[in-house]
């Protein structure tokens, strides 16, 4: 079983759907308005973890289109209180079948504060750690597809 936060209330047996985590970022093109802060900072690292994605696991499935999830109650935890303000509900959840990939990346390489350094300087780096090197603390357990609540709130 992996662990979720989500903003919705979900019931046993409900099937979550990738896609949400994208959208934000699909909206800006070339010639369009830049993001505002913190959007554009995100946008970069994002663009920089496609990247490094596509060409050092192509087939892992991409951020822009998975189910971000948690292998323990307590990692779970921690994502909530750092990245939802502590808002949200925990829910147990599995891919809905054994034929979605589902990939583990390294998410303290990408959340490592770096002070001042200059983007160029980190986020190669940060983008390929995190699908290269094997996590050594909070992992970010990607689900290339639909996933199944089993159970929650917790």
């Amino acid at each position: 079983m992996l662990f979720r936060v989500t903003l919705d209330l979900h019931q046993i047996g409900d099937i979550l759907y990738p896609g949400n985590f994208a959208e934000p970022y699909l909206q800006f093109r070339p010639g369009g308005p830049y993001p505002p802060e913190p959007w554009f900072t995100n946008l970069l690292i994002e663009i920089a973890l496609e990247s490094a994605r596509k060409a050092a696991r192509p087939d892992a499935p991409s951020r822009l289109h998975s189910i971000f999830s948690c292998e323990t109650i307590d990692e779970v935890r921690i994502f909530k209180n750092k990245y939802r303000e502590n808002n949200g509900y925990i829910f147990g959840i599995e891919p809905e079948n054994n034929n979605i990939s589902t990939f583990r990346g390294n998410s303290t390489a990408i959340s490592t504060p770096v002070g001042p350094t200059p983007y160029i300087e980190y986020t190669s780096d940060w983008a390929r750690d995190y699908w290269t090197k094997e996590p050594d603390g909070m992992v970010e357990v990607l689900i290339g597809g639909p996933a199944r609540v089993i159970s929650g709130p917790l």
